[in-house]
């Protein structure tokens, strides 16, 4: 008989369709975690919503019976492939070792030899008729022992697959309950279905609505794939990034209650963060403020490692905080080498500084009693004693750069600071001219204002004396456009040697390629320290060194 479209062949078509496009969605992000196993089960629904579409598009018996074995073994399929994919998604990998899976795989192909070959031993079922139904002609199974075996096994597969699932969501972020809800919703409307189908009790008597039912559950799946990014943000791939990374993570939510626990949070503090805990209960004393940027020693694996707390708030996509994350950095590398340069800059300050001044105090006296070429070579001794001393003053500078933020978020008034840092300057090199072009008024706001002043007078005092003009010139401007906000000095020197340039502008020295002191690397940590840029710009006339700053962090009005 030829084959024809009636009113259930149609849904079942609707529902494969709608099963085949997650099911290719998942296909091209095989690659992600656990995307085989999600993409096993949707085609099992697509071969199932298909199979019953084209069978009950035939109103001979024997067509419809065909088909019917095809639908009954493919359908086997379905929960051994949802029980993978929650082992998978919950973090049971050890279940999904080769042999594991090979054996849950046995019972399907059983079930679909048994269908296929029903006729010779009618264990599958015992007797089929042709019923007629409102939306097309359905096949009526008697079933046999083997079915019931079959079902009562797939029931087991489902139920626990589901329970896997709800005892999952009980340990994880609100965002992943919600990945949860929706796989269980996807997975109980057709489970129920055909637990009625097998009972006796559908609304259309003989006609398994099951893979009509298909269509909602993907629809589900859908969303759990699009509107919570279900094969790229899963709990047990963030998991396995802060282990892998040695990091630590606790999600509180805005009663100060614990919601999440990741990484080594878990392993490293005392008492062990749990799920619906205070925070207050592992920080009693300071609260989040305090805790933001704190660091702790502990014993973790056998070693002595450092953590630094980072705390921050969580936004919904509204704007309305929802909670705050409290990330624990593993910083042992950083802290030991803190600690190393600690005691270094001790003792370059300490002990050197003390020699180097006994050894300017003899230079200073020699220069004073000799005469001739014995007291040149004594004045350069003592010149390079003073330049140690002002490269140990640098070093300083550039320490306090990062450990100053006693005006963080303050906004400075740029006219007249720059006024008074051009006016100390004129007191000091009086030999020089400046030339000052400033707007009626211009601001920085979220920057320290010692740092800049330091950046500012360290740029002048460079281009001065390193300047071979007879009267060195220093010009200052206040510049402005849409993106940035600009500082500008600059001045008739020869330039900035290209060397000097390069290693600043790769952020890095190597023997090759390094400067000649600290003076440079000051102004530039000065100046990123705050969210800046330096530039540099060369011509005929001399050279321009421009600090550059977003235009949020500045405001300017023109004269």
């Amino acid at each position: 008989m030829v084959w024809s479209l009636t009113t259930a062949s149609v849904l079942g078509v609707i529902a494969s369709l709608i099963s085949g496009l997650v099911a290719l969605y998942s296909l091209r992000h095989r690659n992600k975690r656990m995307a085989l196993q999600f993409t096993v089960q949707e085609v099992a629904l697509v071969a199932w919503s298909i199979s019953y579409a084209i069978q009950l598009g035939y109103g001979t018996f024997s067509e419809q019976l065909f088909y019917q074995r095809i639908t009954l073994g493919v359908a086997g399929v379905i929960p051994a492939a949802f029980l993978l994919f929650a082992l998978a998604y919950s973090g049971h990998d050890r279940w999904l070792s080769r042999d594991r899976v090979a054996l849950l795989a046995v019972e399907p192909l059983v079930w679909f030899l048994l269908c296929i070959t029903n006729p010779v031993h009618h264990l599958a079922w015992t007797g089929a008729k042709l019923v007629t139904t409102p939306l097309a002609s359905v096949t009526a199974l008697e079933f046999g022992i083997g079915y019931l075996v079959h079902i009562g096994y797939s029931y087991s597969l489902v139920t626990l697959s589901i329970v896997i699932l709800i005892q999952y969501a009980t340990k994880v972020a609100p965002v992943y309950q919600k990945q949860v809800g929706l796989l269980v919703a996807g997975a109980i409307p057709p489970f129920i279905t055909h637990i009625v189908f097998t009972l006796g009790y559908s609304p259309i008597p003989a006609l398994d609505l099951t893979p009509f039912i298909f269509a909602f559950t993907g629809i589900v799946f859908g969303l759990a794939l699009f509107q919570f990014d279900l094969l790229h943000l899963t709990p047990i791939a963030r998991e396995q990034a802060f282990h892998e990374a040695g990091d630590g993570l606790l999600i509180v939510n805005n009663d100060g209650e614990i919601i999440d626990v990741l990484g080594v949070a878990a392993q490293v503090l005392t008492p062990t963060p749990r799920i619906g805990a205070s925070l207050g209960e592992l920080f009693p004393t300071g609260g989040l403020d305090a805790l933001h940027d704190s660091e702790i020693s502990v014993t973790h694996d056998g070693e002595q490692r450092v953590y630094q707390f980072q705390v921050s708030p969580v936004a919904a996509h509204h704007g309305q905080r929802v909670g705050t994350l409290v990330l624990m950095r593993d910083i042992t590398g950083l802290y030991v080498s803190r600690q190393r340069l600690s005691v270094s800059n001790r003792v370059l300050r300490h002990n050197l500084r003390n020699d180097m001044n006994v050894v300017l105090g003899y230079a200073s006296e020699l220069e004073s009693k000799l005469d001739g070429d014995e007291a040149k070579e004594a004045r350069i001794l003592r010149e390079k004693v003073e330049h140690f001393f002002e490269l140990a003053n640098k070093a300083k500078q550039i320490e306090n750069v990062y450990a100053n933020t006693s005006d963080e978020g303050a906004t400075i008034d740029l006219v007249a600071h720059l006024h008074d840092v051009v006016a100390d300057q004129q007191t000091t090199h009086p030999d020089a001219e400046f030339t000052v072009e400033l707007p009626l008024e211009a601001s920085l706001t979220g920057i320290e204002s010692n740092t800049l002043r330091l950046a500012v007078e360290n740029l002048i005092d460079n281009a001065i004396e390193h300047n071979d003009s007879e009267t060195p010139r220093v010009a200052i401007t206040i510049e402005a456009d849409e993106a940035e906000f600009r500082v500008k000095i600059a001045d008739n020197g020869p330039g900035i040697p290209e060397i000097e340039q390069d290693a600043v502008g790769a952020e890095r020295e190597t023997s090759l390629n390094h400067s000649q002191g600290l003076g440079l690397w000051l102004t530039y940590w000065c100046t990123t320290r705050w969210g800046g840029d330096l530039q540099f710009e060369a011509d005929d006339d001399g050279t321009t060194v421009i600090l550059t700053f977003p235009k949020g962090k500045g405001s300017l009005v023109a004269i």
